[in-house]
C-alpha cells in the first residue's frame, strides 16, 4: 500500500511541473515553426508527437540517474528536510511570479538562454529534427522544471521506496504526466482542433495564474514532506 499511496504524493507534483509556462512555450514554437515550413499538419502532429516523446526519454534517463544517486544519501531525515525546503522554495518562487510577474527572476528558462533555444527550434524542419531538438532542448527546460522534480525524487528516496521496479514505473507515470499537454497540444494543432496561435493566446493570458497553481501545488506538497518529519 506504502507503494501505491506515493502516486497520491507524486500525482501533484508532476501535474505541476506539467503545466509550466516554458514547456507550452516551447511546444507552441515548435509548432509554428514546423507547419510554417512544410503547411503538413500530419507532419507538424508527427513532429509534436516525437518532440514530447524525446523530452519523456530525455528526462526518464537523467532523473534514474539522480534517483540512483539520491539512493545513497543516508541521512534520510535531512534528505526529506532538504527536498522539503526545495519545494517550499519552487512554490514561494511561483507565487512571487503570480504576483510580481517578470521582476527579479523568473520560474522559466533563464531570459539568456532564449535566444538560443528559439534558434535551435527554429532550424527543425523535420519530424526527426524535432525528436533531436526534443533531446536538446529538454536541458533548456530544466530550469522551470527540476524544482519539483527533485522534491519528488527526494522524498521517494527518504521514504525508501526505491526498488528498480517501482523507481521505474515512478518515473514512467511522472514523466507520462509531465509530457501529457505537450501531448495534447500537438494533438489540438495537427488534427486542426485548434491553432497555436490561439493556443499562444491562452498561455499568455493565464501564465501568472498558471504559476499561482503550481506555487500552491508545490507549497501543499512541501508542508506534507515536512510534516511527515515530525510524525509520530
Amino acid at each position: 500500500m506504502e507503494y501505491l499511496g506515493f502516486f497520491a504524493v507524486m500525482a501533484p507534483a508532476a501535474l505541476a511541473d506539467s503545466i509550466n509556462p516554458c514547456a507550452f512555450a516551447v511546444m507552441l514554437l515548435l509548432l509554428t515553426t514546423i507547419l510554417t515550413k512544410t503547411e503538413d499538419k500530419k507532419k507538424t502532429l508527427l513532429a509534436g508527437l516525437l518532440f514530447s516523446l524525446a523530452v519523456f526519454l530525455t528526462y526518464f534517463l537523467l532523473w534514474l540517474g539522480v534517483l540512483k544517486l539520491l539512493g545513497n544519501f543516508e541521512n534520510l531525515f535531512w534528505l526529506k528536510r532538504i527536498v522539503g525546503i526545495i519545494g517550499l522554495l519552487v512554490g514561494l518562487a511561483n507565487l512571487k511570479d503570480f504576483f510580481w510577474y517578470g521582476k527579479g527572476f523568473v520560474m522559466e528558462v533563464p531570459l539568456a538562454w532564449r535566444p538560443t533555444m528559439m534558434k535551435i527550434i527554429k532550424k527543425t524542419f523535420s519530424p526527426a529534427g524535432a525528436f533531436l531538438v526534443g533531446v536538446i532542448i529538454s536541458l533548456f527546460l530544466l530550469p522551470c522544471s527540476s524544482g519539483p522534480y527533485l522534491t519528488i525524487l527526494g522524498y521517494l528516496s527518504a521514504q525508501e521506496l526505491t526498488s528498480r521496479m517501482w523507481g521505474y514505473i515512478y518515473l514512467t507515470v511522472y514523466n507520462l504526466i509531465f509530457v501529457a499537454p505537450m501531448v495534447v497540444i500537438s494533438l489540438l494543432v495537427g488534427l486542426g482542433y485548434s491553432t497555436a496561435e490561439k493556443i499562444w493566446a491562452f498561455k499568455n493570458k493565464n501564465t501568472r495564474l498558471i504559476h499561482l497553481i503550481v506555487g500552491l501545488l508545490m507549497l501543499g506538497l512541501s508542508v506534507y514532506i515536512i510534516g511527515t518529519l515530525y510524525r509520530r
